[in-house]
Parts: C-alpha cells; sequence; structure tokens
C-alpha cells in the first residue's frame, strides 16, 4: 500500500524509464494517472553520435541523475528500463525505496548494449 501523504509532501517520486526504441513520452499516460509525483528519465536524452551506448554507460547517466536529488525514489522501468533498474537496485547507497520491472531482459538485445 503506498502511503499518499509521503508522495503529497514531496518526500518521494517514481521514476520512470523507457525501453529501447522508445522515447521517455511512452509514460505519459500512466503518469497521468497516478497522480503522484513522478518524472520521466529518458534514456537516450542528449545522446551524441559518438557516444558509447552500453548498459555500463547508460547505467551511469541513470546514477548521476539520481544523484541530483536527495528525494527517494520508486524506479518503475520497462523492457531496457527495467535492466537499467534492476542495475541500480544492486548498489547499496542509492535513495532506492522500491522498484518496478517489467519486461527485463535475460540477456542484451543486441551486441551493442552488451560492450562494457
Amino acid at each position: 500500500m503506498i502511503n499518499q501523504k509521503i508522495f503529497s509532501e514531496g518526500m518521494m517520486e517514481v521514476v520512470m524509464i523507457q525501453g529501447l526504441g522508445q522515447s521517455a513520452n511512452i509514460w505519459q499516460p500512466i503518469q497521468r494517472q497516478l497522480r503522484l509525483p513522478s518524472r520521466m528519465f529518458d534514456v537516450f536524452a542528449r545522446l551524441k553520435s559518438d557516444d558509447s551506448m552500453t548498459l555500463t554507460t547508460l547505467n551511469a547517466k541513470l546514477t548521476a541523475d539520481l544523484q541530483k536529488s536527495e528525494t527517494p525514489v520508486i524506479l518503475c522501468g520497462l523492457s531496457l528500463g527495467a535492466v537499467l533498474t534492476l542495475m541500480q537496485l544492486v548498489k547499496p547507497a542509492t535513495k532506492i525505496i522500491g522498484a518496478v520491472v517489467s519486461a527485463p531482459q535475460f540477456q542484451a538485445p543486441n551486441r551493442l548494449l552488451m560492450k562494457a
């Protein structure tokens, strides 16, 4: 059960992470229905054509974003976003207080993401 008071006082937020081949806007219908403090993290925003796109670099980008705020978060990831969410959960010093994952891959979907 989610404590509405914690959300309404801005003490936590839901961070939604899209999958490979999707834009962060995929979460807009869900965000409207949540009626909770939430935001979309765009995995691919501000990536340049010469940037390395690996799970490691995308996870580092998410980590940097999460470190900008002291607010505890619930991560909600779909597909690639779910993999990144699971990667965040193995770090003991994060502000993640919950997670929802849907359709994480057992193996990276292509060789590009497998590079370290």
